[in-house]
């Protein structure tokens, strides 16, 4: 239902910058992007992202 509300032509989409890659970052940037409602580019600092450390 909210694709359908917030579906946006492309010409009306706004930019995000989201700064962190972490769940919420992710997260967010995912919603945004599946709604149409904004073209996202993720910022992080860290190698990877979700603050992994790459040992599991």
């Amino acid at each position: 239902m909210l694709k359908t509300v917030f579906n946006l032509p492309p010409q009306q989409q706004k930019k995000i910058a989201i700064i962190g890659a972490g769940a919420m970052g992710v997260s967010t940037a995912c919603i945004l992007a599946r709604l149409g409602i904004a073209q996202v580019t993720i910022f992080e600092a860290e190698s990877k992202p979700f603050n992994s450390k790459g040992a599991s």
